[in-house]
């Protein structure tokens, strides 16, 4: 099953905390998420404890966007796979600070795993995702 939730990021403050609600108690193989929801994703694999897979996660808004991620989740480090992919030629979310973001976190728990499209920007193409789909699926 897939589940693809709609997120009203100007008004639901509360999404994250919804969502953790939700499927809490599901079993869930990963959450994925691109750019806003790329972000918010991560912290919600952090809080369900499930590996994620992120596509130019928005890591430059986490000023903004704190107050949707319980506190739990803003102290946690995965336990879990983090596959990011970063598009370098992303002019939305600069590649340079998704890959110190996470470059940080694999200091503390080596759990991340970068992939790199020297081509991509910020929307990622159908075919671009299931490339990145298939390399998280495989295990290294």
């Amino acid at each position: 099953n897939i589940y693809a939730p709609t997120i009203d990021y100007d008004t639901d403050y509360t999404i994250l905390h919804r969502l953790y609600e939700q499927f809490r108690n599901e079993k869930l193989d990963f959450v994925s998420g691109t750019s806003l929801g790329g972000i918010l994703s991560y912290h919600l694999a952090l809080l369900l404890n499930v590996p994620c897979l992120l596509l130019n996660p928005a890591v430059t808004a986490m000023n903004q966007i704190e107050s949707f991620i319980p506190q739990e989740a803003l102290s946690k480090l995965p336990q879990k796979e983090v596959t990011v992919l970063v598009g370098m030629k992303d002019e939305v979310i600069e590649p340079k600070f998704q890959l110190s973001f996470f470059e940080s976190i694999n200091k503390q728990t080596n759990n991340i795993r970068i992939l790199i499209n020297d081509n991509l920007e910020h929307l990622v193409p159908l075919e671009n995702f299931v490339d990145a789909f298939k390399i998280f699926l495989k295990k290294p």
